[in-house]
């Protein structure tokens, strides 16, 4: 939860989540409608030992048996269609989505920079990213971006692996206007924008500045833990007049379909479906919209509980190369 969000919306996430605990710090003791007795304030460590006692008698590791298809968040999205939907990612998905994957290399050496708001599901790329392959996170000591603090930390803590939105994107884009910022930004080694649409025109501008980074195009919807398809942006194809999201990411499967739900052929414009290891339980408390966008794949045969496929209302074609091609949205 934002604390900067309107009163109505944390109102509603909260009733529709319903925490069993709510972590906050104590000045925003009156912003959130729940019960005092599930505020637990992190900058007070009394709160704490007032609800759990045996606390001062020494902390273990509590014996759970996570497994891969349990709740690991749920992340509401923007609610632009109406009221905020709550997406249930399980651990798998994060697993799949920074782990044994094959669009950008990630290890000890990875050092990340956590910008983005927790509401977004780029978050979960820009935090589990380092922490679960050894590397770094760094994260950003401001709550408004400034686009000279973002090349300042950069620089500061060699930051080489950097998720932006394409309006961030563009605007930073255009904040390269120097030789001695762009030398600054050494470290930068991968550079993955998405969210919407990233402009050809942007790209050229960026590898016109900096030298050694290799942008990356990523595409997917929260319902398939933020990443679904990608594409590394080769330097002499930023001219092309649109830039291709790509293919699927490793454990995703893709599928472009009509209005009857059959496969399309290459070069027509159909509807893009995705499913895999990154696919969410569906929508909390929703099961009509969970069982709408959610539907089975019926063009896989196999029978496991990842059997399914999320409609993501997004229109793609197939182009030259195998790569996907944004188009549109369904509702437009």
């Amino acid at each position: 939860l934002e604390p900067t969000l309107p009163a109505e919306r944390i109102a509603y996430i909260l009733k529709d989540a319903n925490p069993r605990f709510l972590l906050t710090t104590s000045q925003y003791s009156r912003t959130f409608p729940i019960p005092n007795k599930k505020l637990l304030f992190i900058d007070g460590i009394d709160s704490f030992k007032e609800t759990f006692p045996a606390w001062t008698k020494g902390i273990s590791n509590p014996d759970v048996a996570v497994k891969p298809h349990h709740l690991a968040y749920i992340n509401y999205t923007s609610g632009s269609t109406g009221m905020p939907k709550g997406v249930m990612v399980p651990h798998r998905g994060v697993l799949r989505l920074v782990t044994d994957q094959n669009y950008v290399p990630l290890s000890e050496r990875t050092v990340t920079l956590q910008s983005a708001s927790l509401l977004f599901d780029a978050a979960t790329f820009e935090m589990y990213a380092p922490l679960l392959n050894g590397g770094t996170l760094v994260l950003y000591p401001h709550q408004q971006l400034d686009l000279d603090e973002l090349n300042r930390v950069i620089q500061t803590y060699q930051v080489n692996t950097l998720w932006l939105t394409a309006a961030l994107f563009e605007k930073w884009a255009h904040h390269l206007a120097s030789k001695e910022k762009v030398v600054a930004l050494g470290s930068l080694r991968y550079l993955l924008a998405g969210g919407d649409v990233v402009s050809p025109t942007v790209v050229k501008h960026v590898y016109e500045k900096l030298d050694n980074v290799q942008l990356i195009n990523g595409y997917g919807p929260t319902e398939n833990t933020t990443f679904s398809v990608c594409y590394p942006i080769p330097r002499e194809h930023s001219d092309r007049f649109s830039v291709p999201i790509g293919r699927a990411i490793t454990n995703t499967s893709v599928y472009i379909v009509d209005q009857h739900s059959n496969l399309v052929p290459k070069g027509v414009v159909g509807e893009l479906c995705v499913g895999g290891l990154g696919l969410a339980r569906g929508y909390l408390n929703r099961d009509d919209l969970t069982q709408e966008k959610f539907v089975e794949n019926q063009f896989d045969t196999t029978t496991s509980d990842e059997n399914r496929l999320y409609r993501t209302g997004d229109l793609v074609r197939l182009i030259d190369n195998d790569l996907l091609e944004y188009v549109g949205r369904l509702d437009d």
